[in-house]
């Protein structure tokens, strides 16, 4: 318990990297554990999940949103109706501008859980007004374009889709 108190006040002192670190430490342990019976994979199963969601929030605080819809990934293939992997998930499309992906995260949020609809209905009306910002008016045309910056790396290659 105080490994994880420790990790968490990192967290919440602003030390994502570092509490990253700890998490993936814990997780590359588990690697070699083999749960005996059903009851302590499902607890081994929950406790992996919690570090994965752990480490998908440090990346996504730490503005690595591809890194953070990865690790949310790996928990919603081992629980499809992981709420808060939806939501984290969710907020990391909506960071790298995938604004259908996020909206489609926090619809199924409210499906899953009528208790997470509060959080998902803020998330969703947090998406609207960042959807909003990036229209661009096409004047006399009556259109928007929804703006995307792409970096061009030195080499002439394009990176990731930034805002």
């Amino acid at each position: 318990m105080m490994l994880r108190t420790r990790k968490a006040r990192l967290f919440k002192e602003g030390k994502f990297a570092l509490a990253k670190a700890k998490y993936d430490k814990v997780l590359r342990e588990f690697n070699h554990v083999n749960p005996q019976d059903d009851e302590e994979g499902k607890e081994f199963a929950n406790t992996s999940n919690l570090l994965n969601m752990n480490v998908a929030a440090c990346y996504l605080k730490m503005g690595d949103c591809r890194k953070s819809v990865k690790t949310c990934n790996k928990v919603l293939e081992a629980n499809p109706v992981h709420v808060k992997a939806l939501y984290c998930r969710g907020m990391a499309y909506m960071e790298t501008g995938d604004f259908e992906e996020a909206r489609r995260d926090f619809k199924r949020m409210m499906s899953i859980d009528k208790s997470s609809e509060v959080n998902a209905k803020a998330a969703l009306l947090k998406l609207k007004q960042t959807e909003q910002a990036f229209r661009i008016p096409l004047g006399a045309i009556g259109c928007y374009i929804v703006a995307k910056f792409t970096p061009v790396n030195t080499n002439g290659r394009t990176g990731g889709t930034y805002f």
